[in-house]
């Protein structure tokens, strides 16, 4: 099993090579992919800053 670390996926984009690799990876079905519940939290939150930052700077 190969798990991704906030890391990984703070620098993953959906479009680019890292992310076809994975999704390659996981359909082989030789390997699983996996994400601790606790990286998507600290994921949702960095996303949540970086929106906050974008967009609430004049409210």
């Amino acid at each position: 099993m190969i798990i991704l670390d906030t890391c990984v996926i703070r620098s993953l984009n959906l479009d680019g090579s890292e992310a076809h690799l994975l999704r390659a990876i996981r359909d082989v079905k030789g390997e699983r992919l996996g994400v601790p519940w606790m990286v998507m939290e600290e994921r949702a939150a960095q996303l949540a800053i970086k929106y906050r930052e974008t967009y609430g700077k004049d409210r």
